[in-house]
């Protein structure tokens, strides 16, 4: 199985939670507002199958994974949110939206320490990296008389690392896309909040066409480059900047 194939398929396991803990997390948040709907119709769960969209959460991430899009997008099924309810609607407005982002920063950090602690495990360095990544160390076993390189994997499955620095990559991603202020992305609803009168309607007005500006901006090269440099800002609070895999997994797929 090639390398492409690998990272594709890792990086389609990673989405799966990433979504769907965004949008539970958004149901959460609009509960202690005040509004049970997501409760009541169980998205809620922690189950992957009551958030799974087909298309969405399936369909489209799997193909734009396998056939090496530079776009990897996928979401789950919006979580019902009924502002009327909410003992505030004006603060659960956008408390409900910042939620979404939140859960992402909290899988990052979770998938951060989990990494470092697996790499210490292993007593591994994130350093120059191996076909498929990291953990290789040149150790050497003596055989009649000749001292021959040996690759040692020190204890931690290459798939493991690359998979949690993939997931910690995803939900880094993800709450970077989705504080974009263009709607109906979450950041916009903060910026709505901010805006009075005209000014407000007429933002508003931007959702009609907002995923197609979002589209838009995704093949901007600017716009890569400005999340390439966010991401390894990210990894560099971990201890964890491993340039020349993050160069791969972004050519692979490119912004989310």
């Amino acid at each position: 199985m090639s390398e492409k194939t690998i990272i594709a398929l890792l990086a389609f396991v990673a989405l799966i939670p990433a979504i769907m803990l965004h949008e539970v997390a958004h149901g959460w948040a609009a509960l202690l507002c005040g509004d049970p709907t997501a409760k009541e119709q169980g998205r809620l769960s922690l189950n992957p199958l009551r958030h799974v969209d087909p298309f969405m959460s399936v369909i489209l991430p799997g193909f734009l994974a396998l056939s090496g899009s530079r776009i990897l997008f996928g979401g789950a099924k919006p979580v019902p949110i009924d502002l009327s309810r909410c003992r505030d609607p004006r603060q659960a407005y956008w408390i409900t939206a910042i939620a979404g982002p939140l859960a992402n920063l909290a899988q990052a950090l979770l998938a951060g320490i989990v990494l470092l602690l697996a790499l210490r495990a292993g007593d591994a360095a994130v350093e120059a990296p191996s076909q498929w990544g990291w953990l290789v160390r040149e150790t050497t076993m003596a055989y009649r008389g000749i001292d021959w390189p040996v690759l040692e994997w020190r204890a931690v499955p290459f798939w493991t690392l690359n998979g949690l620095y993939l997931y910690f990559c995803t939900n880094v991603m993800l709450m970077l896309f989705n504080l974009i202020p263009i709607p109906p992305l979450d950041g916009s609803r903060v910026v709505t909040v901010l805006l009075r009168g005209e000014a407000r309607a007429a933002y508003m007005r931007l959702e009609r066409v907002g995923l197609l500006l979002v589209f838009a901006l995704l093949y901007v090269p600017q716009t890569n480059r400005v999340l390439h440099t966010l991401m390894l800002g990210a990894l560099r609070l971990f201890g964890l900047e491993n340039p020349a895999f993050l160069d791969r997994v972004l050519a692979f797929a490119g912004p989310f």
